[in-house]
C-alpha cells in the first residue's frame, strides 16, 4: 500500500484539475430529500388559484363566478368587488419629481374591477379544497373584456399619443426623479445617455477597471418593463446623474452605493 504523507501531493489530490466534486445538492434536488412549501400538509389547508387577464389592456364588462361556486370542493370565488372594503394597495416609498411635486399615484385595488392593465392582471381567484378542485373551478370563471389599445414598451408608453394605463395618470409617467449634477454629466458625454431594461431585481455594477458596466438581472417584474437611463460616468466613479422612469404607474426605488446601482 503506498502512503502519501507528502502534503503537496495530498493537496493535488483533493484540489487539483480533473478531481471529483461531491454533489452537495442531490439529497435536496434529486433524490426528493428537500421540504417545500407545497410538501407541508396543514389541517383544514385550503388552496387558492387566481384568474388573470389574457389581454393585455380592456375594460372588464363581466365576471360570472356562479358556476365556479357550484364546483365540488370550492369553499369560495372572489373577485375585486368582493375586496372593496380592504382599500387599495399603498405606496410604501413616494417619491417626487424633480419640481418637487410628488409623483402620480392612482388608486390600485387587489383585483381591478374596472379594467385589465397587462397581460396576467389578476381579476379573480377560487379558493378549494384540493389544488385540482381549485383549478378545475377558476376555468369556469366567465370574464368579458372590451379590448383597448395597449403599448408593447416602457417608450411606447411614454408617446405622446399613447394609451393611458391609468386614467388618473395620462402620460403614464409616474414620476421623473433626478439625482446628481445634469449640467455637469450632460458637458462630458455631450447628453448622450444608455438604456437599460430592468427587470425584477438587477444589479447594474460599473467596474473601475475595465471602465465598463455589468448587468445582471433576473425575473419579469411581474410582466411590467421599466427604463433605466444612466447619463455618462465620471472618471470611473457612479454616474453624477441618473434617472428613472416608470411607464406603468408603479414604483421603483433606486438606490446608490459604492461601485453599483441597485433597482428594486
Amino acid at each position: 500500500m503506498n502512503v502519501h504523507d507528502d502534503p503537496h501531493s495530498l493537496a493535488l489530490m483533493k484540489f487539483g484539475i480533473g478531481q471529483p466534486v461531491p454533489r452537495t445538492e442531490d439529497p435536496v434536488l434529486v433524490r426528493g430529500a428537500g421540504c417545500y412549501t407545497d410538501d407541508l400538509k396543514l389541517a383544514g389547508e385550503a388552496y387558492a388559484v387566481m384568474v388573470r387577464s389574457r389581454i393585455a389592456h380592456g375594460i372588464i364588462k363581466r365576471i360570472d363566478t356562479s358556476a365556479a361556486r357550484q364546483m365540488p370542493g370550492v369553499l369560495g370565488a372572489y373577485t375585486g368587488a368582493d375586496l372593496a372594503e380592504y382599500g387599495t394597495l399603498k405606496c410604501i416609498v413616494p417619491f417626487k419629481n424633480r419640481d418637487g411635486t410628488p409623483m402620480r399615484m392612482p388608486p390600485r385595488p387587489a383585483l381591478p374591477t374596472d379594467k385589465v392593465r397587462f397581460v396576467g392582471d389578476p381579476v379573480a381567484f377560487v379558493v378549494a379544497e384540493t389544488p385540482l378542485q381549485a383549478k378545475d373551478a377558476a376555468e369556469l370563471i366567465d370574464i368579458g373584456y372590451e379590448p383597448l389599445p395597449a403599448a408593447i414598451s416602457a417608450e411606447a408608453a411614454l408617446a405622446a399619443d399613447a394609451p393611458a394605463v391609468w386614467d388618473e395618470n395620462p402620460g403614464n409617467e409616474a414620476f421623473f426623479h433626478e439625482v446628481g449634477d445634469r449640467a455637469a454629466v450632460d458637458v462630458q458625454d455631450g447628453g448622450a445617455g444608455t438604456d437599460f431594461h430592468a427587470t425584477g431585481l438587477t444589479a447594474v455594477s460599473f467596474d473601475d477597471l475595465a471602465q465598463a458596466v455589468t448587468i445582471v438581472g433576473d425575473g419579469t417584474n411581474a410582466g411590467r418593463p421599466v427604463t433605466f437611463t444612466m447619463l455618462g460616468v465620471d472618471n470611473g466613479s457612479l454616474p453624477g446623474f441618473f434617472n428613472l422612469v416608470l411607464s406603468d404607474g408603479y414604483a421603483v426605488s433606486g438606490t446608490l452605493s459604492s461601485g453599483s446601482i441597485q433597482l428594486r
